[in-house]
């Protein structure tokens, strides 16, 4: 988690029906990405078969949600969140802790749309490359939101070049106002959400402010 930059992640458990987030040894008033943490645990529980309707599995939990401080400590996904970019929560994916194979298709089926959705929150925010003038990855450049009390670190890994992946399509461009900084006086790119229109744009004249966009 140290080497590579991976940006959310979940722990899979058995014996109960929740997602737990964090902190798990502090409360949950004392995380400064609290709202963050709870749209991914009932983005899981929302898109799961019964989770969030809190079924009888020994503990009734709101939402399908706890906050591991108020359960029990794993202390894993503190750490990712303290001490790396990482996002994580702790799925407990069913009441039986080890399901017999008779029960594993049913397990999956009941699971499998809420791990997709669980997977496609990793497109919300701001995203980026942190180069140099000869487009080179910069390694350890600190990247802070105004207002986010939890800073991330850049890699330095090559920039890849990325082909159009919808045949030189038109797009909507949909701007939102957010203050990054990063160090050595170096100005942030912002990422643009992209998607299809069914008709030929118009011509726009000008551009936010201190804003480049490389689509």
């Amino acid at each position: 988690m140290s080497r590579h930059n991976f940006v959310l992640s979940a722990n899979l458990h058995g014996g109960a029906l929740v997602a737990n987030y964090p902190y798990d040894k502090a409360q949950e008033h004392a995380m400064t990405s609290l709202m963050l943490s709870l749209q991914l645990a009932k983005a899981y529980s929302y898109a799961h078969h019964s989770m969030h309707q809190s079924p009888t599995c020994g503990e009734q939990f709101a939402d399908g949600i706890t906050n591991g401080a108020s359960w029990y400590s794993l202390s894993m996904q503190d750490f990712n969140y303290l001490y790396t970019n990482c996002f994580e929560i702790t799925l407990e994916l069913s009441c039986d802790k080890f399901p017999p194979q008779k029960d594993l298709e049913k397990e999956w089926l009941a699971n499998r749309e809420a791990l997709f959705t669980y997977l496609e929150e990793v497109h919300q925010g701001i995203k980026g490359l942190v180069s140099d003038e000869n487009n080179n990855g910069i390694a350890g450049a600190v990247i802070s939101v105004h207002g986010i009390g939890h800073d991330v670190t850049s890699g330095g890994l090559p920039i890849p070049q990325l082909a159009d992946p919808f045949g030189n399509s038109p797009f909507s461009l949909i701007w939102e106002e957010h203050s990054v900084t990063a160090p050595l006086g170096m100005q942030p790119g912002a990422g643009v959400p992209l998607s299809p229109l069914s008709h030929q744009p118009e011509s726009l004249n000008g551009s936010p402010q201190g804003l480049n966009s490389q689509p």
